[in-house]
């Protein structure tokens, strides 16, 4: 079995915050439940792989036609190659944890989840969610036939996201609204992982899902540019918030 027990043990949990992990990112955005979750990235069996992607992509609002079971495949292949329990792994773990006990009935999300965060929160990751709300869009292709240089750069660039109101592109990509969709293309088939993100985002829950998202894909960024050599990633986060209605 090539999933660590540590990082199978957090991905069992119920909880209504996404596990992530580090090296591919693995996404359970919204309260599905644990089991849906080890059905669609850890059954030996295809039929349980299939049958909790279905249920997977209902709580995605995706169409389940969209996961195919070479997709699903791919991205478990993919995934369980990729986890380590590195640094950042253990951050993550450290943060869902203390997070989620808030989770449920949180009155005040914009400032009572805000100082929360900054408790434990010493670096990027306060000033990410600070500015969470003044953000209009934020649109993120990092090219791998860019050079390390000019990846770095934009990596830079991307870590002091307090410059939402500024695009960085290297490529044109069609987008959709109120989706995060993120490309990891290491020269094989591209692996698609989408998030729904509600245009009425003002509930905790939301902003944080926002807020950690952003967090993940800075490391991502910084991880792969320190470890991996000669592959090709190419990562799209685009976010569009919409104050008042959907």
């Amino acid at each position: 079995h090539l999933i660590s027990a540590k990082f199978e043990k957090l991905a069992m949990r119920k909880t209504n915050l996404p596990p992530w992990a580090i090296g591919e990112l693995v996404d359970e955005y919204s309260a599905t439940t644990s089991k849906e979750f080890a059905h669609y990235f850890f059954s030996n069996s295809r039929k349980e792989a299939e049958q909790g992607a279905s249920m997977l992509a209902q709580s995605l609002t995706l169409k389940t036609e969209d996961i195919s079971s070479a997709k699903i495949n791919r991205e478990k292949k993919i995934i369980l190659s990729e986890i380590k329990e590195d640094a950042s792994f253990r951050k993550i773990q450290f943060f869902i944890d203390q997070v989620r006990p808030l989770n449920a009935n949180h009155k005040n999300p914009i400032i009572g989840s805000k100082k929360t965060i900054s408790q434990f929160s010493k670096d990027q990751c306060a000033a990410h969610y600070r500015n969470l709300y003044s953000a209009s869009n934020l649109i993120v292709v990092i090219n791998g036939s860019l050079s390390k240089k000019q990846l770095k750069k934009i990596s830079s660039a991307f870590e002091k996201l307090p410059q939402f109101k500024s695009s960085i592109q290297t490529e044109n990509r069609p987008i959709s609204h109120e989706r995060v969709v993120l490309h990891i293309d290491d020269q094989s088939p591209e692996i698609e992982l989408s998030i729904n993100l509600y245009p009425s985002a003002r509930t905790y829950q939301d902003a944080l899902q926002w807020y950690f998202l952003t967090w993940i894909l800075n490391l991502y960024i910084e991880y792969h540019l320190r470890d991996k050599k000669g592959l090709v990633y190419t990562i799209d986060a685009y976010r569009k918030i919409i104050d008042h209605h959907v």
